[in-house]
C-alpha cells in the first residue's frame, strides 16, 4: 500500500446529511422548554394549530349532540323517529368518511393540505348554518349530512401534530389541543 493511498484512508468520511443537518434551523422551546417545535415550524405555526383545536371544538363536538334537538323541534319528528333518523345520519357520515378517507389521504399527499383544510372549512361553513333550514329531513337534510362529513374528513385527515411538534413533546401537545377542543366546545354550547 502506497503511503498516499493509506492518509487517504485515514481522513474522516464526510456524509452528505450530516452537513445538511447543521444547516437546519433550531428547534423552537416554549413554555419553559416543556413545548419543542420542529424547527421548520414557527411560534406563529404553533399558535394558529391551538386556534385551529378552539374551531374544530366549537364547530364538530356540539354537531352530534344537536342533531336530535334539531329534528324535534325543527323538523316535528318524534323522539324515537329523530334518534332513528340521526342514528342513520351518523351511519352515513361515517360511511362517506371511511370511503373517501384513503382518496384524500393519496390527494393530500400529492397537492397538499392545505387546500383541504380550506374546502373542509367552507363545507363546513355553508351546511352547518343550512341544517335548520331545509324544506324536509329526507333527502335534504340526509345528503348535507354527507356534505358536512365530507366537510369533517377534509379537515381531519391533516395530522399536524406529526409535523409541527417534536416527537419528545408530542403528548403534551395533544393534551393542550384537546383543552383547545374541549374550551371551542364550550364556548358553542
Amino acid at each position: 500500500m502506497t503511503n498516499s493511498s493509506f492518509e487517504d484512508s485515514q481522513k474522516p468520511l464526510i456524509i452528505p446529511e450530516e452537513s445538511q443537518l447543521k444547516s437546519t434551523p433550531p428547534q423552537v422551546k416554549l413554555f419553559n422548554n416543556q413545548i419543542i417545535l420542529n424547527p421548520s415550524i414557527s411560534k406563529t405555526n404553533f399558535i394558529a394549530f391551538l386556534l385551529y383545536s378552539f374551531y374544530v371544538g366549537t364547530i364538530l363536538l356540539p354537531l352530534n349532540a344537536l342533531q336530535e334537538p334539531l329534528l324535534t323541534h325543527i323538523y316535528n319528528l318524534s323522539t324515537s323517529e329523530a334518534a332513528d333518523a340521526n342514528s342513520l345520519f351518523q351511519l352515513t357520515q361515517i360511511g362517506a368518511q371511511v370511503l373517501l378517507a384513503p382518496l384524500f389521504g393519496f390527494l393530500c399527499d400529492k397537492y397538499g393540505r392545505k387546500i383541504f383544510i380550506i374546502v373542509g372549512v367552507i363545507m363546513l361553513t355553508i351546511s352547518i348554518p343550512i341544517l335548520p333550514n331545509l324544506p324536509n329531513v329526507y333527502p335534504s337534510f340526509f345528503f348535507l349530512q354527507v356534505l358536512l362529513g365530507v366537510g369533517i374528513l377534509a379537515i381531519n385527515i391533516s395530522p399536524f401534530l406529526a409535523d409541527y411538534i417534536d416527537n419528545q413533546t408530542k403528548g403534551k401537545v395533544a393534551g393542550i389541543a384537546t383543552v383547545f377542543n374541549l374550551l371551542g366546545a364550550a364556548t358553542a354550547t
